[in-house]
C-alpha cells in the first residue's frame, strides 16, 4: 500500500525528465544561434520538436536585438518552454528554461544574455505538481 504511490511518483518524475532531456537540443540551438550572432533578432534556431507520449511541445522564444532580463516560463530571449501531456499522470505541468548570464536565483539568471559571457540556465515550473519537477525548478 505504501510502495504503489511512491512508484507512481517515480514514474511521473521519469517522464518529466524526458522533456528536460529533449530540451538539451533546444538549449544547444539557442547557444549556437546566440554565439554566432549575438544581439541580432532571430526566431530561426534550426530546432523543431516532435511530440511524444509524454511531451506535447518544446518551444523557443525568439531573440530580440537587445536581450531583455530573463523572465519565467521560458519568456526570456531564447527561453524554452516544455509542455507536458496529460498522459504523464500529472496534468498541467510546464517547465521554463531561462537563459542569461550571472548567478541563477529563483529560477532566473541575474542578467540578460550577454556576448562574451557564458550562458547559464535557470529553471522554473508553473507552480503545479512540485513533487514531480527537479528541485531547482520548484520556484
Amino acid at each position: 500500500a505504501i510502495a504503489i504511490p511512491q512508484y507512481q511518483n517515480y514514474t511521473i518524475r521519469a517522464k518529466v525528465t524526458e522533456g528536460l532531456s529533449m530540451a538539451d537540443a533546444a538549449k544547444l540551438a539557442v547557444a549556437d544561434t546566440y554565439s554566432s550572432a549575438p544581439n541580432t533578432a532571430t526566431a530561426n534556431f534550426g530546432f523543431t520538436s516532435t511530440a511524444t507520449t509524454n511531451v506535447t511541445s518544446i518551444a523557443i522564444t525568439a531573440l530580440t536585438n537587445a536581450p531583455i532580463k530573463p523572465a519565467k516560463q521560458g519568456a526570456s530571449d531564447g527561453g524554452i518552454l516544455i509542455t507536458y501531456a496529460a498522459a504523464i499522470g500529472a496534468a498541467g505541468i510546464t517547465i521554463g528554461l531561462n537563459p542569461g548570464s550571472g548567478l541563477v536565483a529563483g529560477g532566473l539568471p541575474a542578467g540578460a544574455l550577454t556576448a562574451g559571457l557564458p550562458i547559464v540556465w535557470g529553471c522554473d515550473s508553473n507552480g503545479t505538481n512540485y513533487a514531480y519537477v527537479p528541485a531547482n525548478c520548484r520556484n
